[in-house]
Formats: C-alpha cells, sequence, structure tokens
C-alpha cells in the first residue's frame, strides 16, 4: 500500500515538473511584443518587389483638355495667362468706367483709344482661347488608347505608334494631384495619369513608387 501510494506521488511530481518545461519551452519560444511591431513596421515600410500599377485611357477632347490645363499649371508665365482670370478682367474694370468719363468730359480721342484697348483685350482673350484649342487639335494618335504601366524597375508607355521604356533616373520630378499624378518625362514632355484610368494597382500604388524612385516627388503637392 505505502508502495502504491509512493509511485503515485512520484508520478505526480514527474507530471508537474513536464508541464512546467513545456511552459517555459512554449514562452521562451514566444514572439515578443516589440519582435511583432518590428516585423510589422519592416512589413510596412519595405518596398514591395512586385508592385505595379498600368494607367489605361483614350486620347479624348476631355482628357487632352484635362491634361493641358494640367500642365499649364506647372509653368508660372502659362498659368497667370491661361489660367488666372483677373489676367483679362482686372484692366477691363479700369478701362470701362475710365472710357465713361472721358466721354463725359469730351475727350473723344482717349475715350476712343480706352475703347479700342477693350476691343483688343477681348479679342487677345479669344486668340489666346483658339491657341489653346489648336494646339489640342494636333495632338497625334488622337482618339487611340494608351498604356503606362510603372513598377520598380522602369515605366513602360505603350500605344499604337510604338513602345517606350524609361528607367527612373531619366525622371523629373512629378507633379501629385488629388485625382492623378503629373509625371514628367522632360520639360515639355509630360503624361497626365488620372486616377479613374487604373486598370492595375490603386492610387497609394501610384504615389508610392513616385515617392520611392523619383527624388522629392512626395514633397510637390497640387490641389
Amino acid at each position: 500500500m505505502r508502495t502504491l501510494i509512493l509511485m503515485i506521488i512520484i508520478r505526480i511530481k514527474e507530471s508537474r515538473q513536464t508541464t512546467q518545461q513545456v511552459s517555459r519551452w512554449e514562452f521562451g519560444h514566444m514572439p515578443s511584443a516589440g519582435m511583432i511591431r518590428g516585423a510589422r513596421s519592416a512589413f510596412a515600410a519595405g518596398p514591395r518587389a512586385d508592385m505595379k500599377t498600368t494607367h489605361r485611357f483614350v486620347l479624348t477632347d476631355d482628357y487632352i483638355a484635362n491634361a493641358q490645363r494640367v500642365g499649364i499649371s506647372q509653368n508660372r508665365a502659362l498659368k497667370f495667362l491661361y489660367q488666372t482670370w483677373w489676367t483679362w478682367w482686372l484692366p477691363r474694370v479700369f478701362m470701362v468706367p475710365s472710357m465713361i468719363v472721358l466721354y463725359l468730359m469730351n475727350l473723344g480721342f482717349p475715350a476712343a483709344l480706352f475703347g479700342v484697348m477693350l476691343i483688343l483685350s477681348f479679342a487677345g482673350e479669344w486668340v489666346c482661347r483658339r491657341g489653346l484649342a489648336r494646339a489640342r487639335n494636333r495632338i497625334r494618335g488622337k482618339g487611340t488608347a494608351v498604356s503606362v504601366s510603372m513598377d520598380q524597375q522602369e515605366i513602360a508607355i505603350e500605344n499604337e505608334n510604338g513602345n517606350s521604356h524609361l528607367k527612373w533616373s531619366a525622371m523629373l520630378q512629378p507633379a501629385i494631384y488629388a485625382d492623378g499624378v503629373l509625371i514628367k518625362l522632360s520639360p515639355v514632355a509630360m503624361v497626365w495619369l488620372p486616377d479613374q484610368a487604373l486598370i492595375e494597382g490603386s492610387p497609394d500604388d501610384v504615389r508610392k513608387l513616385l515617392a520611392e524612385n523619383v527624388r522629392d516627388s512626395s514633397a510637390v503637392l497640387n490641389k
């Protein structure tokens, strides 16, 4: 009887020791909170080697007009001339009352001179708008489809006229807008990539690729 009781006590002690050893082993191999946070940070911050985005759009009148508008906004002189409303209207506000006052003072020649200047201001605005319309009509490949793909290695542009593959080192600083990005291949060659034209990837992927591969691209934000 005593022998049986001693055997039971010994088995219970061995069972407790085994349980404690297993618990210590499991605890020792469990990742700490710092390890988990570090792994999450590394996963979030590390670039995805397979990240790729593709825009596909047709060179319609609407697309060309939007691309022209965005391109003009990147040039201060052109933006002042074409996209600043008071460039044309502020002189008119001054000329109209001046013309009336001079006419009432029987100063016909100066009043007529202001009238001619007023007419020329409207003619000049029409000529500028006409020039923009003619520039849009001269776009080659109008009505064709264009695909622009970006990954960690290059930018590929494909259309019916041929294909182009550009390294990131050749890119100039892009402009980031709320509804798309304007990539600059040269000071005069730009491509507008609206977010709604994405067929692969997301808008965040596009901005992340630009931020990782083009210097200071994340600092250029436009409304």
